[in-house]
Parts: C-alpha cells; structure tokens; sequence
C-alpha cells in the first residue's frame, strides 16, 4: 500500500489533462475548412469523370470530436452504391487515380491494404481519402470500412460533449504507452475500441476501477446486449482477450486485435493509477529509461549477465503492406519461438521485430538465455502408467542418460539439445515461408562489428527490446510515486 503522503486529487488530474489535449475552436474551424476544401474538389471533379453517383462524407474523429488537439488527420470516405463492375479493382484501377488527378498540385502517398485509399498533405494535415459503400446495414458489408459510417452516427448518438474529453483523456493515457492502436504493428486499443469503452463505463476513471476485475478470455462487454448471456457470447468470440461488441454489428468484436501482453500492461498501469493517481501516467513518453551506454556495450553486458546469444533475422521487406508485413513477422515471432521451446533450447527465448521506415528491410531478433547448454530435463509418464512408463525406459536406455522416478510419481531423465540454434531459426523461417518478406541472411548481434553497422534506429530499438523499456518506465513510476508492496 501506500506511504502517508499527499496524493494529488485524481479528478483534478484529469481536468489538467483533459484541458491540455482539447482542441481549440480556431483548430476545429482549420480542419472543417480543410475538410470542405477537399469534399468540393471532390465533388466538381470526380463528377466529370466517373459514371457513378457518389457522396462525400467526413468520418473518423474529427467528425466524432475526439480527436487530440494537434494531433488530427481528417477520414474523407466516398460512398458509392454497391453495383456490378464496383469493386477492389475499380476501386484501385479507376477511382484512385482518378483522385490522384484531382489533387495533382498535393504531395499524396496511395495506400494498399486490403482497402485501396489515397493520402494527401494538405496544409500539414493528413488527409484520407477512402472510398466505400453505401449500404443499408452492416449487415450487408462488401468491405470491412463500410462499417465506418455506422461506427460515426453511434458514437456522435452516444457520446455527451463531457465524454468526448473523457475519450480524449484515454487516448492520451494509451498513446503514453503505446497501447493505441490497433495495427498489426501495435495490436492496442484502436479509436472506436477506446469510444466504446468510455459510452460503456461513463468515464476515464470508471473505466480504469472496472478494467483491474477483467479477466483475460472471461470479459465480454455487450452495450447494445445482443448476447443474451456473457458465455453466449464468449463462446463466440472464443480465441479473443477481451470482447467488446461492436454495437452495430453483433458479428464484431471491437477489441479482437487487442494482444494479451497489451490486455496485461493496460490493466497494470490501471491498478497503478487508481492506487497512486499521477501526471506522470500521462508523461510516460518523456520517462527516459534507456541508458547512455553505446548499443555496442549494452548488448555486451546484457550477454555476460544472462550467458545468452542474441541473433537478428534480417528481411528484404518485398511487399510493403504494414498489416501484412506485420502480421506475417508476428506469426513467424511465434513460431520460432515456440520451436526453440519445444526443443528444450535455453532457460528462456524471447523474439520481437523492427521495422524500418522505408518499409524496405525487417529484423526478427531472437534471444535465447542460458543458451549454451547441452542437456534439458525430459519429463515421462507417471511410474504406476506401467505400460506407458516401460516404453519410456526402453526408448531412453540407449541414451546412457539416467532416470528416476521423482515424488510426483513421474519418471524423468536427461536429453541432448540440438543446439546449433542458428540452423533451427533458419529451418522455421523456410518453412513458414512468409510472401512479404525475403530472408536475406542471420546475424550474430553479439559480435560488435555487426552492430556498428546495422541502421541506427535498430540499434535505438534493440537496446529498449534489452532494456524492457516498458516495465522500466513502471518501475521508475513506482520509485518516484513512492510505493511499497
């Protein structure tokens, strides 16, 4: 618990915080001008060149009001009605360029997900232009950002002007820990995820006492209460952390991409702020956690203190689409990991990956502690499994390993590890062939030639990957709010 000191008042905290982030009228009146700025251009010139009847609307947070203050693009979406012949590849054959040719005088970049969409730069701001379809229902989706109007209407419907700040104040607190988000890359807590959550709980504060009794897999949140019951509708969102139903789709859930270790540190750092209210919650961004030690020295250190090896898997970036570089790099996280594991490598194994900028090159790191030695622990059947235990001691006598029956009753012995890790990653990597990637060759991060020449930013990323900067960013917090267990 904590010591006997003056806590500051929690509400004022988030007044000051709410205060800080909210837009100005003037920063609203810019973006609205920008907006009707674009839709006119819109308007006039795509009417001369297509044979589609088309509605320009403004969606996302600006047309939500819960945006942060200096911190907002602006979502144009163009919603034509469902036909023959409009599609993915109309869409990215016929429509986009055509918007590339109504904005030739703009700096744009075109962006291929599994939804083509064009961004322009105007003024400083982020511009989307995203083309959709006008449908009756969600129900009747051709593509996942038709949805996105029905996402709009709701929350404009559902949220008070008081709550659009309590929505802000939550967005902040998660950007502060990358917690926002819910790309591949970040797999957090996205926009709408974030409204929902505060139209379900009222406020920021409610939110964070009510999210420490969610229980990973067992928390279904049903606004609209289209399950009847909570297993109902966990059974149907069986593989998903946290359930949130999307409102206007009961088919949805809002929070499926939020990750297990982000449910984990979002509930953590909730406990912590209701224990201990702070603004420094909301400065998590400036906590400089990460020494001044080179790279160089830090890999070397780190390698010493846990006899580990530490290997980079290094990517020719071959398809750069986030989602699915992302998506595939995770994937591949895993497997590689669960492979090392399952073959007894190290006392423990840890892999992440970074991505450059440019979306041209990609490394998976990969660090097994304790990874030099030789023998793992190999646990048999229960002795009294007679059948079963025999066939264990037949397969085993070759080894000239021994073995013995433990008091939990179960035979147990000794078994080479194949540790020539190098040679494993490589065979996973072969085998998940991931389409996005290219592997162009393995690197040994501890040998120190290697790090002085690898990209700068990598070596920013690896010492935080080392370091645990998240966790070290708490346990600053804990030093500084002077708590105690």
């Amino acid at each position: 618990m904590m010591h006997d000191i003056i806590m500051p008042d929690v509400n004022s905290i988030i007044r000051e915080v709410a205060e800080e982030i909210r837009p100005s009228d003037q920063e609203r009146r810019r973006l609205m001008e920008i907006y009707e700025r674009i839709k006119f251009i819109l308007e006039i010139c795509l009417s001369r060149c297509l044979d589609r009847e088309m509605v320009v609307t403004l969606q996302g947070s600006l047309a939500k009001d819960t945006f942060l203050r200096g911190q907002s693009d602006i979502d144009v979406f163009l919603l034509f009605q469902p036909r023959s012949g409009t599609g993915y590849e109309w869409f990215k054959g016929v429509l986009v360029p055509a918007v590339i040719g109504c904005f030739r005088d703009y700096k744009y970049t075109l962006n291929y997900t599994s939804h083509p969409y064009v961004t322009l730069y105007v003024d400083d701001v982020e511009v989307n232009i995203v083309p959709a379809f006008r449908i009756e229902s969600p129900s009747k989706i051709v593509s996942a950002v038709d949805r996105t109007p029905f996402h709009t209407e709701y929350v404009r419907n559902r949220l008070s002007m008081e709550q659009r700040d309590e929505v802000r104040v939550l967005k902040y607190f998660l950007k502060q820990w990358s917690l926002y988000g819910a790309e591949a890359s970040t797999k957090g807590f996205s926009g709408y995820l974030v409204e929902l959550l505060v139209i379900a709980y009222g406020t920021f504060l409610n939110l964070l006492k009510s999210c420490t009794s969610w229980r990973a897999y067992r928390t279904c949140i049903d606004i609209e209460n289209h399950y009847r019951t909570q297993g109902e509708c966990l059974k149907r969102f069986r593989n998903d952390v946290l359930v949130v139903v999307d409102p206007v789709d009961s088919n949805r859930n809002a929070a499926s991409a939020l990750s297990l270790k982000n449910f984990a540190l979002f509930k953590l750092l909730a406990r912590l702020f209701i224990e201990s209210p702070s603004r420094m919650f909301f400065r998590a961004s400036e906590i400089e956690v990460c020494s001044g030690v080179p790279a160089e020295d830090v890999v070397r250190i780190h390698l010493e203190s846990y006899r580990s090896c530490l290997y980079g898997l290094e990517f020719d970036v071959v398809k750069p689409i986030p989602d699915v570089v992302w998506g595939q790099l995770n994937r591949l996280r895993k497997t590689i990991a669960n492979t090392l594991r399952s073959q007894g490598i190290g006392e423990s194994v840890r892999v992440d990956s970074w991505i450059n900028r440019a979306l041209t090159k990609a490394i998976t790191v990969v660090e097994v502690i304790f990874c030099n030695k030789r023998y793992a622990l190999h646990r048999g059947p229960y002795a009294y499994d007679t059948h079963n235990a025999l066939e264990f001691l037949v397969k085993n006598k070759s080894t000239g390993m021994v073995s013995w029956i433990d008091d939990d009753g179960r035979l147990y012995t000794f078994r080479m590890i194949d540790t020539n890790i190098e040679k494993i990653i490589m065979d996973t990597v072969s085998r998940s062939s991931p389409t996005s990637l290219r592997p162009t060759k393995l690197l040994d991060l501890g040998n120190r030639e290697t790090l002085q020449i690898v990209d700068p930013d990598f070596k920013k990323w690896l010492k935080e990957f080392l370091e645990g900067s998240s966790i070290k960013k708490i346990m600053r917090l804990l030093e500084d709010l002077d708590l105690n267990s």
